[in-house]
């Protein structure tokens, strides 16, 4: 796909033959290696389609490229990778591990209404395959009335910071954001392998040299299961900063930021290892507001939420995909009751239909946006509902939708 895009828009690459559509192994030396002499390593440094050598390939090959074709350009979505990858890692991991990925609808959305400015700095700390990076780069586009090269690095170099543990993700990251603008050239993007939990303000994440190509070897993703990690020590994938280019890449450093926008994993604290739960009381022994928080059975995305305080800037928003069970489970209280005390609740969508903003999930999720400060007595927020699944929602009604909560929430008056 993204070839295609490069050979049509640029003419600097020849499109792929059609005899070459089922020899999967001259794909690669033939044309993705064209471009790698210019940039993308990302995209095009994997020789995925040179393992390919069973006869049966030929035929299946044949199909993507017709399909990519046939796609191109008008009904590519910006997260197509994300969802194919979405779609093989296996039910029972994905129970596990709560890696559900944001629908692409919903991430507009949210996108959408929670950023005001095409200079806000934005942090995904668990951005998946970067559906919510995409939609915030999308957002902060039309607020700029469109992207030039010199935007294009701002955004992706300087305002847009995503993180994610697992490095086949983050990779997707760092693809889709280049998706964006794929003839305006970075050497750096503000996307990591790391553990945003133990992010503080002023942290720098380092850089990390062939880290994508020592994950697809080992990291997996039951590796965080207690127990079945088996990868040797020096087999585990290294963390740091994805590399676009042939260049030495920067270290990112964190600073607060005007938005956190997040599809937190929900991962239930039983399914996390004794050892790993020991390291989050530590990381949020601190301050004491935090720290009272932490007790009895707590799941995973009440310590993104702490995360995401830590993280924000005195007038900063956050903009987040929660389970409701955030809202009902007794663990949660503190955490809630922390939140409700220091930020004002601007607007909930719930589905009146299907329940989940999230891919391939039963879970029922609402999206919640709101902003640091206390509410006043007379603060009414909007409250949405929405009868169509986010998946059918076309990108008038998701402007609709935004209008919608904008037009209300300056009225103060709730909307169902």
């Amino acid at each position: 796909m993204f070839y295609e895009i490069l050979a049509h828009e640029t003419g600097m690459y020849p499109p792929i033959a059609e005899t070459d559509y089922d020899k999967p192994t001259a794909l690669k030396p033939k044309y993705f290696d064209l471009v790698l002499q210019k940039d993308y390593r990302p995209i095009f440094a994997f020789d995925v389609a040179g393992s390919l050598t069973d006869r049966k390939v030929g035929e299946a090959s044949g199909k993507i490229v017709r399909a990519v074709r046939a796609l191109f350009p008008g009904k590519v979505n910006h997260d197509i990778v994300g969802k194919i990858f979405h779609n093989v890692i296996p039910l029972e991991t994905r129970k596990v591990v709560a890696a559900y990925f944001t629908n692409i609808q919903a991430g507009d959305l949210l996108a959408r209404v929670s950023i005001h400015s095409a200079d806000d700095k934005i942090l995904d700390p668990a951005c998946g395959s970067g559906t919510l990076l995409v939609s915030s780069y999308k957002a902060k586009a039309k607020l700029a009335g469109g992207v030039t090269a010199k935007l294009h690095r701002q955004f992706v170099e300087r305002d847009i910071t995503g993180m994610d543990i697992m490095a086949f993700s983050a990779h997707l990251a760092a693809v889709n954001l280049a998706l964006q603008a794929p003839l305006f050239e970075t050497d750096n993007v503000r996307v990591a392998v790391a553990d945003s939990t133990g992010l503080v303000v002023g942290t720098e994440v380092e850089e990390a040299r062939e880290v994508l190509k020592q994950a697809f070897r080992s990291r997996r993703l039951d590796e965080f299961v207690e127990g079945r990690f088996k990868a040797k020590p020096h087999e585990r994938s290294k963390a740091g900063v994805v590399r676009i280019g042939n260049y030495r890449q920067t270290r990112i450093k964190i600073e607060p930021v005007d938005l956190v926008i997040m599809n937190p994993p929900f991962t239930n604290c039983d399914n996390l290892p004794s050892s790993y739960k020991r390291d989050l009381e530590e990381r949020f022994s601190s301050p004491r507001e935090h720290a009272s928080c932490i007790q009895g059975n707590l799941s995973f995305q009440a310590y993104f939420l702490l995360l995401a305080d830590r993280l924000l800037k005195p007038e900063g928003s956050l903009a987040c995909v929660l389970p409701v069970t955030t809202f009902s489970g007794k663990a949660f209280r503190p955490t809630i009751e922390y939140f409700l005390g220091r930020y004002t609740v601007t607007a909930i969508v719930a589905g009146l239909g299907r329940s989940a903003f999230s891919e391939n999930t039963s879970l029922s999720e609402i999206l919640l946006l709101a902003r640091r400060g206390r509410p006043d007595d007379k603060h009414r927020f909007v409250l949405l509902g929405v009868k169509k699944a986010p998946t059918e929602w076309s990108e008038d009604e998701v402007e609709e939708l935004a209008q919608a909560i904008e037009d209300r929430a300056a009225k103060e008056t709730p909307l169902c």
